[in-house]
């Protein structure tokens, strides 16, 4: 007949489970659970703890524990309540599952201090939120009117620049105030601030030049589409214009675009000249004029001094080639006379002869 230990290890063999899968679900050592096996019951703590550990192996490996201890109670060792009442694991459990249950009621007693804080807080971040809000809404309103306000300012400079600009381009291309004279002659009654002229050209190349009060300031060829600026000074008499042809070409001055095309020879050059309305401008241009005068007039007589000689030099060639003509004739006019005279010499020498004959 087999002992409550072999029962034991017949049943966990049966169920494929070793020393250690018993060990790892009841918690005891291994070696109290190979002495009680091998019946030696003596190598446990205690007669309490042979028979509670029978009946925690026993549950483990199906068998009924107290039915167990029953049958086999001659066997296993009897323990005194008293005495290991409190080391029981009734007891334990007992002791385990009232501590359970004091922790429970303790945090019972916890939830509504603990629900009361979380309130506290969460009403806290609301309204840290809701401040957060407002100020950054009073921040952005705050500066959204700077900067409508730097907007507007900077819109309103723009604008007040921008008239300026206009009424100072206004000013500048319509303080100048020109009068006709003729096709070619400009009076400058009033320059302004803008003293500049500017010749340009279209689609083909001008030769231009310009004279200040006589004085040539500039010269040269101005290839197609191209422009050249000459600054006027104060003071001055008189600008002047040369332009090998006006065909292609413009002339602004002081802002101003003229008409300057010759219509009806616009291959042909032109002079543009613009006299200027001052004082002193006056006296240079009447001197300039003077000036000018007396050069066409000295242009005139050397001109007719130059066509004269031509003239003279031209009668000269004239009665030459005349005079060239008679001389290649005269040398075979002397030819036939002396032929004559030989004639007529040999033909008295014949008569000669026949008288003396007779």
């Amino acid at each position: 007949m087999s002992d409550i230990g072999d029962k034991l290890k017949n049943a966990r063999k049966a169920n494929g489970m070793t020393i250690e899968d018993i060990e790892k679900i009841t918690k005891i050592q291994r070696r109290y659970l190979y002495a009680i096996e091998e019946n030696q019951f003596d190598q446990l703590p205690g007669d309490f703890y042979v028979r509670a550990f029978i009946k925690q192996y026993a549950q483990v490996v199906g068998l009924n524990g107290k039915e167990l201890l029953d049958e086999y109670h001659k066997e296993v060792p009897e323990a005194t309540p008293e005495k290991y009442v409190e080391n029981s694991i009734d007891n334990k459990s007992q002791e385990v599952r009232k501590t359970t249950n004091n922790k429970k009621g303790l945090w019972k007693q916890y939830i509504p201090i603990a629900a009361a804080i979380i309130a506290f807080f969460v009403t806290v971040c609301l309204i840290y939120l809701i401040y957060a809000h407002f100020i950054s809404n009073t921040n952005q309103k705050s500066i959204n009117q700077v900067d409508n306000v730097t907007v507007k300012s900077s819109n309103e400079e723009s604008q007040k620049k921008k008239k300026q600009r206009v009424k100072h381009k206004k000013k500048a291309t319509s303080d100048i105030k020109l009068e006709k004279l003729s096709d070619t002659l400009y009076k400058v009654k009033k320059m302004g601030n803008k003293r500049t002229l500017v010749v340009k050209t279209g689609s083909t190349a001008v030769f231009a030049r310009i004279f200040i009060d006589g004085r040539s300031v500039w010269h040269g060829v101005l290839n197609a589409d191209d422009a050249h600026q000459v600054k006027i000074p104060h003071n001055v008499g008189n600008v002047t214009v040369f332009f090998a042809n006006t065909s292609s070409a413009e002339l602004i001055i002081g802002g101003k675009k003229l008409n300057i095309t010759n219509k009806t020879m616009p291959n042909a050059a032109r002079t543009i000249t613009f006299l200027f309305a001052h004082k002193n401008a006056v006296k240079t241009n009447e001197k300039n004029l003077v000036k000018n005068k007396e050069n066409e007039t000295k242009q005139a007589e050397q001109n007719k001094t130059n066509n004269q000689t031509d003239t003279k030099n031209e009668n000269i060639n004239k009665q030459e080639n005349k005079n060239t003509t008679p001389q290649n004739k005269q040398p075979v006019q002397h030819s036939q006379q002396n032929e004559t005279n030989k004639q007529n010499q040999q033909r008295d020498q014949g008569q000669a002869a026949g008288g003396n004959s007779r």
